[in-house]
């Protein structure tokens, strides 16, 4: 039997900041994308948590209940944070991938064994949880986790606490494949003819520097030759979808108020008791850039109309 493994998708109906696209039509063909796949090489699809990018997207649930009927498919799939509402376990499912479990769209895996095709091969699985707990395995045979955890190949930024991909695959070896999620970066790495998967994510939601080079993917595993093999999702090229406008913004502005306090700190100018009449006063002695001084009068006439 073969697999189509997948890791964050984030579907959603709204377009984030950054997306220059329809982002909800760009789900859509992307996911449907992956169903007529797994449905031409009669695959079950496994995905790894976040499968939508809010927990109670009706809209998008919709169009997705709407695709699974369409390609006769269902998900086995853990939930991410992204997937769980307020982080409740309770609450779960009284959410889009609760609906989705409810109507046999998914199968929600966790630590209790599900045994597919005739005892062929074990899904486990392991929800986002804080405390990372790993199921031990009961079965023999091919074993299979997913896994919506801090799993990664590298640090995304400094002093991030997170479990290497590599030590996870060599101290789990009672499981032949993982799939893993929640950090969007593309990895794979393998043992002996074990394998730990990161597809990296399907929507490139935020307009990161990393994703201006990601391209979307899913691996097709086959569990009758522990094959692991990679197809491209078609994309379009990240500069006609992705913009940096909004980020860039905000660094312009916060290094241009870092340098407006450092000066006032540094200034030896005499203060009075009016916050606005000692900053206008700063601006016309220290000849602050008309661009950053446009600005600060801006906001101290919204200043004043308030006070009055």
């Amino acid at each position: 039997m073969k697999l189509i493994l997948l890791s964050d998708v984030h579907l959603s109906s709204k377009t984030p900041i950054g997306r220059l696209d329809d982002y909800r039509k760009t789900c859509l063909r992307k996911f449907e994308y992956v169903l007529k796949y797994a449905q031409k090489i009669n695959a079950q699809i496994i995905q790894a948590g976040d499968l939508f990018d809010k927990p109670r997207d009706w809209f998008m649930l919709l169009d997705i209940i709407k695709l699974l009927k369409r390609y006769n498919r269902s998900i086995c799939c853990v939930f991410g944070q992204h997937d769980t509402y307020m982080y409740s376990i309770e609450n779960r499912e009284y959410t889009a991938m609760g609906v989705l479990l409810q109507n046999q769209l998914a199968i929600n895996l966790n630590d209790s064994p599900l045994t597919i095709n005739e005892n062929n091969f074990t899904l486990y699985g392991t929800n986002f949880n804080p405390d990372l707990q790993i199921p031990k395995p009961i079965t023999k045979g091919l074993n299979i986790l997913v896994a919506h955890a801090t799993i990664s190949d590298q640090s995304l930024y400094p002093g991030q606490q997170y479990y290497s991909a590599k030590k996870f695959l060599q101290d789990y070896k009672a499981f032949d494949l993982i799939l893993c999620a929640d950090i969007h970066r593309h990895f794979y790495f393998s043992d002996k003819g074990r394998y730990l998967v990161n597809t990296g994510p399907m929507m490139r939601k935020e307009a990161s520097h990393y994703n201006f080079s990601h391209e979307p993917c899913f691996y097709v595993y086959d569990t009758e030759t522990k094959k692991l093999s990679r197809g491209k999702i078609p994309c379009e090229p990240a500069k006609k979808v992705l913009s940096r406008k909004h980020i860039e913004s905000t660094v312009e502005a916060d290094t241009m108020l870092e340098t407006f306090i450092a000066a006032v700190r540094d200034d030896k100018m005499e203060v009075g008791a009016n916050l606005v009449d000692n900053i206008h006063k700063f601006l016309k002695k220290n000849k602050i850039d008309k661009t950053i001084s446009n600005i600060i009068e801006e906001v101290m006439s919204r200043f004043d109309k308030e006070a009055e």
